[in-house]
């Protein structure tokens, strides 16, 4: 769920990648917007050489959790996100060890018996 800060308030698609030198996040709303339509955006971050994510769980339920590299065609989302963030060549920050885990994938397993 977007905040009202970002323009638009409310459920969207949501997408964390690199652009160019950058950490960016895009978003498209749900509700209101033709396919294509809507796609926002802005940099969070400058001067990245790399972003890389990986994703801890089960994709199909019948796997063992663990963490994998990609999460497409999964049946649920993951239980855990890192993100891992490089910084270009003599850039002396460092990106802290990042895990979130999903909001609904949260709800969802707070409500199971």
């Amino acid at each position: 769920e977007l905040p009202p800060r970002f323009g638009v308030a409310g459920n969207a698609l949501v997408e964390l990648r690199r652009e160019a030198d950058a950490l960016a996040l895009r978003w498209r709303p749900l509700r209101g917007a033709a396919e294509g339509e809507g796609v926002a955006g802005r940099a969070l971050l400058e001067g990245v050489a790399a972003v890389r994510l990986r994703y801890f769980g089960a994709p199909r339920g019948r796997e063992e959790p663990g963490w994998r590299e990609t999460w497409t065609d999964a049946a649920v989302l993951p239980a855990a996100v890192a993100v891992e963030v490089d910084f270009a060549e003599g850039d002396t920050r460092r990106w802290p060890g990042l895990v979130v885990a999903p909001r609904l994938a949260i709800a969802a397993g707070a409500s199971s018996p």
